[in-house]
């Protein structure tokens, strides 16, 4: 029973690493969004869709660890 909440622990500091990794990815897309429109005048034209799909992923892989560390908001 030890070994698989150590599993699920495991899976979920994972998750928390890829979440890092996805809003790493996304603050990326934005600035290069930005250098793209006001120096070359120009766009990637998904940026925003992209940026989408990583915020899911983001909340997807994230939201075990937030769990586990009691991390959502809570009014007393």
């Amino acid at each position: 029973m030890r070994a698989i909440i150590r599993l699920i622990e495991g899976l979920s500091v994972g998750g928390a690493f890829l979440s890092a990794a996805g809003m790493i990815f996304i603050v990326c897309l934005v600035v290069v969004e930005i250098f793209l429109r006001s120096v070359l005048n120009t766009s990637t034209l998904v940026s925003s869709e992209y940026g989408g799909y990583a915020l899911v992923y983001l909340i997807l892989t994230g939201l075990a660890y937030t769990m586990k560390e009691d991390g959502l908001i809570r009014i007393n």
